[in-house]
């Protein structure tokens, strides 16, 4: 599994358009998230990832702190689906946000 910090997601995140998956769930997802995002929750994510998701695309994965991220990331990968972890997850995010809480 490829994992990268969100100090280099913010990189590539400001130079390229990139396919972002926030796996928490949708209440957290409405408090608090990079803008351009995906919420897809992970229990929807697990069950459905075959009818939303391309084998082709790299998707970034980010969670609350880096640990249900990788279990998607670990889960997808088995399906041979290609992901990169966010470590740290949007708690160690220091770019844009969008606050609806």
């Amino acid at each position: 599994m490829n994992s990268i910090t969100s100090d280099v997601l913010l990189d590539r995140y400001i130079k390229d358009a990139l396919l972002i998956i926030d796996v928490r769930s949708k209440d957290e997802f409405k408090i608090k998230h990079i803008p351009n995002t995906y919420n897809i929750p992970y229990d929807f994510l697990i069950q459905s990832c075959l009818k939303y998701l391309n084998f082709d695309k790299i998707y970034y994965i980010i969670c609350d702190n880096g640990n249900l991220s990788k279990n998607a990331c670990n889960f997808l990968n088995s399906k041979g689906y290609k992901t990169i972890n966010i470590t740290g997850g949007i708690s160690s995010w220091r770019g844009p946000v969008t606050n609806n809480s």
